[in-house]
């Protein structure tokens, strides 16, 4: 009797240890399963949140940019030594801001229609190195592109026009508009945040409205044909102007003043005004 009860606890003992692991073996398959699926998880969407970019622009080919910003430079009148590299600052200020993905539009304020109307440089930021996960991209890659498809690239534009000499007219306001319709205005644009930064004197000299024949009083210019023309849809724009010193007594109170409420007028929600040093 005793040998029969010690077979049975020897029994209920090996049994007992083939249930735990059993059980033991069904937790490590689980989370062999889990793991796995995690890992399939993260690589999926990675991929699928991957976007495809235009090989020019770096901008993306399916959705509007994460970010606009456009400049418009004022360079009809010479630009010095200590002006120039100021617009390289705010250049430089401009493009630290730019998230991935967002985009950078510069234009000059010309004459020629055909410069005034399309910007020398539109890129998107495709991104620094460091964003990159190397598991599941190229860091090196896309740190090249950011500083030759880019950087280098703005700076080469810069160089071409900044210096570009002296024209008969400073259309200002129309550069504005260009902008507006070229970027501010396209369908889904207005879903993300819009930057409108002007360097400029901020002295409009044209046929139709000039501020050296007129004083800088906007309540007068708005009820005229000519603005009913230049007048573009700023709605939600953040607006900010840097203004060129020149050697001239129209450059006062007025002027900023005239210039906050334009932009406001057409529905920027917010003005910054600041002197541009040089």
């Amino acid at each position: 009797m005793a040998r029969k009860r010690r077979n049975r606890r020897r029994v209920r003992r090996r049994s007992g240890s083939t249930i735990w692991k059993y059980i033991l073996g069904v937790i490590l398959i689980i989370l062999v399963v889990a793991a796995l699926a995690a890992v399939f998880y993260i690589y999926y969407s990675k991929q699928k949140s991957h976007v495809a970019l235009d090989e020019d622009t770096n901008c993306p080919i399916s959705s509007p940019p994460s970010q606009i910003t456009a400049l418009v430079v004022d360079a009809t009148d010479a630009l010095n030594q200590v002006q120039q590299s100021s617009v390289r600052n705010v250049v430089d200020q401009l493009v630290a801001e730019i998230p991935r993905f967002g985009a950078l539009a510069i234009y000059v304020v010309s004459t020629d229609s055909e410069t005034q109307s399309h910007p020398i440089f539109y890129r998107c930021n495709p991104g620094r190195g460091g964003d990159i996960d190397p598991m599941f991209g190229n860091p090196e890659k896309v740190e090249n592109l950011w500083k030759k498809g880019f950087r280098n690239a703005l700076n080469e534009e810069l160089d071409k026009n900044l210096d570009s000499g002296v024209a008969n007219s400073s259309p200002i306001m129309e550069s504005v508009l260009w902008v507006a319709i070229q970027h501010f205005d396209k369908l889904g644009h207005d879903q993300v945040p819009r930057t409108l930064a002007v360097i400029s004197d901020f002295l409009q000299h044209t046929d139709g409205y000039s501020h050296y024949r007129s004083r800088a009083d906007f309540s007068t210019f708005e009820n005229s044909q000519y603005y009913r023309k230049v007048r573009a849809n700023l709605l939600g724009v953040e607006a900010r102007l840097w203004q060129i010193r020149r050697n001239t007594e129209r450059q006062n109170s007025d002027l900023e003043k005239f210039w906050r409420t334009f932009f406001q007028a057409q529905g920027v929600s917010n003005v910054s005004f600041q002197l541009l040093p040089g």
